[in-house]
């Protein structure tokens, strides 16, 4: 974003409040059968289920960016 245009952002964002507020799914019975299955008794179990692939995926890029040999990096570091 330029400079001097934040403004803008800031002014989308505080615009879309009222129409965050205006959601017609959320008192429909829809909305409250999704509200009632996600905060229920296994939010814990819920949310670890959800999480859970983001974890993995983190693992597994540290575990490749700490572990994979790169050969050329190698070489170029034992050169300086």
């Amino acid at each position: 974003m330029g400079r001097g245009k934040g403004w803008a952002a800031g002014l989308v964002v505080m615009a879309a409040g009222p129409v965050a507020q205006a959601c017609t799914v959320c008192d429909s019975r829809a909305g409250q059968a999704v509200r009632h299955g996600i905060f229920d008794g296994h939010f814990a179990q819920t949310a670890g289920v959800v999480l859970a692939p983001f974890a993995i995926f983190m693992m597994v890029s540290w575990l490749l960016y700490t572990r994979l040999p790169v050969p050329a990096y190698r070489e170029a570091k034992e050169v300086r």
